[in-house]
């Protein structure tokens, strides 16, 4: 059975009160402010870890509400585009890349050997044509 709601405002919807009546808040990492008005109004109760987390809960909330956003995306310039243009690869990576690839189709490839050499063929044609396929574009670069 639901317990009953208890008498008085709630404890989230205090937060929001203080974060729509100064929603500066809403852009401020922490929640030293908001401990210190929930204090200041209620001199009786301590700022705990459950108030902190429905703080956190209604601030996000309210974030998203008002599209505000905080973090950038890493490595993306706080000036770039969509449609910029972004730099190739180094090749030596690629390269490292492919080879670890070919590496993981040759361990495939042995593996469906063992289990099934006749009922795998078809796998095993895919597998060789892979392999053959990276070590071409190995060759490429």
């Amino acid at each position: 059975m639901a317990k009953a709601k208890a008498d008085g405002e709630s404890r989230s919807s205090i937060f929001t009160r203080y974060f729509t009546k100064q929603p500066d808040l809403l852009r401020v990492s922490g929640f030293d402010a908001i401990a210190d008005l929930y204090k200041s109004e209620f001199s009786g109760r301590d700022f705990t870890d459950k108030d902190r987390q429905i703080a956190a809960n209604i601030k996000s909330k309210l974030r998203r509400k008002y599209k505000i956003g905080r973090r950038r995306r890493r490595g993306r310039p706080a000036g770039a585009t969509a449609g910029a243009t972004v730099a190739a690869p180094r090749a030596a990576r690629a390269n490292s890349s492919l080879a670890m690839l070919e590496d993981h189709i040759d361990e495939s490839l042995m593996l469906a050997k063992r289990l099934d050499r006749e009922g795998l063929d078809d796998v095993i044609k895919h597998l060789r044509r892979a392999r053959n396929l990276v070590v071409v574009k190995m060759g490429e670069q």
